[in-house]
């Protein structure tokens, strides 16, 4: 089990947010349900699969700056150890 806590480091809202572990095609449920994270807000979650590490692939899906000179876009950050219960930063 994994537990941490996700700040929003990036520019923009973070929309959705997934994990996987290393080298699976399939990304598991958006983990925010619905609800994005504004930068630099947290949320306190938990991957509870049984699995023996802890280490993880992310995607985040990011809605577009404020200022409207980004776009909507996906950030894939991989193989990320969040075992400690520490905070993971996710950053552009």
């Amino acid at each position: 089990m994994a537990t941490f806590t996700l700040v929003d480091k990036t520019s923009r809202p973070l929309k959705a947010f997934y994990a996987a572990p290393p080298q699976v095609d399939n990304w598991e449920e958006d983990i925010l349900e619905g609800k994005p994270l504004m930068p630099g807000e947290s949320v306190k979650v938990t991957i509870d699969d049984g699995r023996p590490d802890c280490k993880y692939d992310f995607k985040g899906t990011l809605g577009p700056a404020p200022d409207g000179s980004v776009g909507r876009g996906e950030l894939i950050q991989s193989a990320v150890e969040v075992c400690d219960g520490g905070s993971y930063e996710y950053t552009e």
